[in-house]
């Protein structure tokens, strides 16, 4: 599917959004705003040629190549690349295509609470007892998830100082539910909660309605073409994406292009030499074999296809991300309010001389900080 949407098909995105009862409920929360849709002038670019738009009922218009990018609900859709098959769960067979389970997924969101909502979500496309479980508690959890992150970023980097910047911006990379949009959003005159995955930001958009977040722009992209002009951001987390991305050293160079001078990144991905489980389908030794035998590996195990991952070796991750930041960018420990026993184990064992220029190289991921400079960095295309 691709992320633009022809005039053939815009009659029909207005009729199954277009239900009098269902408008009157959902603007009581509505998302965009008059002042927020004017307020995104100033950073919202078509990923396709980069031009600038304008707002009409059901869709963001560019003004440059005429692509039109639906407006579902409050969640406006501006995927330019091929949908992928293996994100989230999408790789499995559903019987409503995707515009039908957002069509519901909006409908029972002005009836129902979030946790009703994510129950929907997972009903379209089940997967493990054991990997609906972790996925529910994410997505459920995301509020107390993060304050969890807040406090260990902002050892590291400085947001109060970057919130306070004039018309400062946050960006959300991979948000799910925007819970960090969310703990954001007071400090931030504007935050954006961008996912890949549609489905999930129905959820978001549910998450800020029920918290009464007016700020929140949401958008369903690829990291790779993101619809931002360059410079527009101030703060950007991406928090356990960059493993799903399909061109991962593309998606560090959007990230940067998107940042003012002196913005932050920070992010974490798992490491595919950890000594833990995969923590995507929770086998230990995944990361260890050849890339080619992993999915086979992981159907024999669990019964379910290992695509759309590439967790990073430590030198991979360093590799990438001095070719985007060069030297701009630093590994951070983990700080944490409550710490897994194993957490406490390594943090120990990091006290030990010997094993500190080891041991962060087989931890279970690694977390990193980057910042734009002044001074423009080499293509990395």
């Amino acid at each position: 599917m691709e992320g633009t949407v022809s005039a053939k098909t815009q009659p029909e995105l207005r009729s199954w959004s277009g239900n009098d009862q269902f408008k009157n409920d959902l603007s009581k929360n509505d998302l965009l705003r008059n002042d927020l849709r004017d307020r995104s002038g100033r950073f919202l670019r078509c990923p396709g040629c980069g031009a600038r738009g304008d707002w009409a009922q059901s869709s963001w218009n560019c003004e440059s190549c005429a692509r039109q990018f639906p407006v579902h609900g409050s969640v406006v859709d501006f995927r330019v690349l091929p949908a992928r098959a293996d994100l989230s769960f999408a790789h499995l067979e559903t019987a409503r295509s995707e515009q039908e389970r957002v069509k519901r997924g909006l409908a029972l969101a002005a009836t129902t609470d979030f946790s009703a909502l994510v129950d929907r979500y997972f009903a379209e496309f089940p997967t493990s007892a054991q990997i609906e479980r972790s996925e529910k508690a994410t997505l459920l959890n995301a509020d107390s998830n993060a304050r969890e992150w807040l406090y260990q970023i902002e050892q590291e980097i400085p947001v109060s100082a970057l919130a306070a910047r004039p018309g400062s911006v946050f960006l959300e990379i991979g948000c799910g539910t925007a819970g960090i949009s969310c703990a954001l959003a007071g400090r931030f005159e504007t935050v954006i909660a961008l996912d890949a995955d549609l489905d999930r930001l129905i959820l978001a958009q549910k998450h800020c309605q029920d918290l009464g977040v007016a700020n929140a722009l949401l958008l369903c992209a690829f990291g790779e073409a993101l619809p931002l002009a360059p410079d527009a951001t101030d703060f950007v987390t991406c928090i356990e994406v960059l493993e799903h991305a399909a061109e991962q050293r593309q998606l560090l160079a959007e990230l940067r292009r998107t940042l003012s001078p002196g913005g932050w990144l920070y992010l974490t991905t798992p490491n595919r030499f950890t000594l833990g489980r995969e923590p995507h389908v929770h086998l230990w030794g995944v990361g260890w074999l050849p890339r080619r035998w992993m999915d086979g590996y992981v159907r024999f195990r669990r019964g379910l296809p290992y695509t759309g991952k590439r967790n990073l070796s430590y030198g991979e991750l360093s590799c990438m991300l001095r070719a985007v930041f060069r030297d701009r960018f630093a590994f951070c420990r983990e700080q944490r309010t409550h710490y897994t026993r194993q957490a406490r184990l390594a943090n120990r064992l990091l006290r030990i001389p010997g094993l500190r220029r080891f041991l962060p190289r087989l931890l279970a991921g690694f977390h990193a900080k980057a910042e734009k400079g002044a001074s423009p960095v080499a293509s990395t295309s």
